[in-house]
């Protein structure tokens, strides 16, 4: 298949406004191929996408090619020219910090509806994850999906899928933020414990496993939108 190592990181729903079910998958294929290239970095900001190409690579029509560029673009992944030319996009530096402040959004508020029983209930689940993410070294593309998929498991426990879905949106585009060199992520202050955080979490009060969530987030945030 195509999908890369990074496939943690791109549960993505291509939505082409078709019926045809072929198309759908053909569509999907093409997502996950581009996607897959986009976020493992084989193809840097500002690289051209040659539809025709990736058409013929995966040995489907333009059709389906086209849809992924159209879900891509809307993703703000790639930018389409006045010429249709395809190109990865460079991201802009104001666009990191809003990026930040959305992720701890999400989280500080998701750690509010889930804080306590269900954290405990789901404890044997929750340690294994975190445990693997304090093992791993900051920056590498270990330590991004052990971080992923902790923090995810913890946003799941809300029931929500909708609010998981755009947690795993906020994700996708950090990495593709790390690819884009804009954020020194590898050369963060050392993340605070999630064993720690775990333990914290349990708390059946949700004013303080917001404050818990928000303390572990913040931390190095302000060093790395000055840098």
């Amino acid at each position: 298949t195509h999908q890369s190592d990074t496939d943690i990181l791109m549960n993505a729903s291509v939505s082409p406004d078709r019926t045809d079910p072929d198309l759908l998958s053909r569509s999907r294929l093409g997502y996950d191929y581009l996607i897959g290239r986009i976020l493992s970095g084989q193809w840097q900001p500002g690289d051209e996408i040659r539809r025709r190409e990736v058409a013929e690579e995966l040995g489907i029509s333009l059709a389906p090619i086209n849809e992924a560029i159209t879900q891509l673009e809307l993703e703000g992944y790639v930018e389409v020219t006045p010429r249709r030319q395809t190109r990865v996009r460079v991201i802009r530096r104001e666009e990191v910090r809003g990026l930040l402040i959305l992720r701890e959004a999400i989280e500080c508020q998701a750690a509010r509806h889930y804080c306590g029983e269900p954290v405990v209930k789901a404890r044997e689940k929750l340690l294994p994850l975190a445990e693997a993410v304090d093992a791993s070294r900051p920056g590498t593309p270990d330590n991004e999906k052990a971080e992923h998929a902790f923090h995810a498991a913890l946003v799941e426990l809300v029931g929500s899928p909708l609010l998981t879905e755009e947690f795993h949106k906020v994700m996708r585009r950090r990495l593709f933020y790390m690819i884009n060199a804009l954020v020194p992520w590898q050369r963060q202050p050392p993340l605070d414990s999630h064993k720690r955080l775990l333990k914290k979490l349990q708390t059946p009060d949700p004013d303080a496993a917001e404050s818990a969530m928000r303390a572990h987030l913040v931390r190095g945030r302000e060093r790395i939108l000055q840098s």
